[in-house]
């Protein structure tokens, strides 16, 4: 994805189910590119994007995991992924 697209748009393409534009918020929530640094966002977003089994998002989402140090924080990104994965699927 262009970093020209912003995250609001970002966003709306992620939630039409674009699996490129939901690994391109991960990273951005990894990061802070544009956003500030949100591991449990970032979780949420890659773990949509990983259940299309696309190795990037499986790798991501490993990595990402072992940066949520506290299981608290796991369970709340897998919640708010799977509150993402109820609305692209509306």
């Amino acid at each position: 994805m262009p970093t020209s697209v912003g995250t609001q748009d970002m966003e709306q393409l992620a939630l039409a189910g674009d699996t490129h534009a939901q690994l391109d918020l991960a990273y951005r929530f990894v990061f802070g590119y544009g956003v500030a640094v949100d591991f449990t966002k970032a979780y949420a977003w890659v773990y949509v994007a990983s259940l299309t089994k696309a190795p990037m998002a499986l790798e991501l989402e490993a990595v990402i995991a072992r940066s949520l140090y506290n299981k608290e924080l796991q369970e709340r990104g897998t919640q708010e992924g799977l509150d993402l994965t109820l609305r692209i699927n509306q």
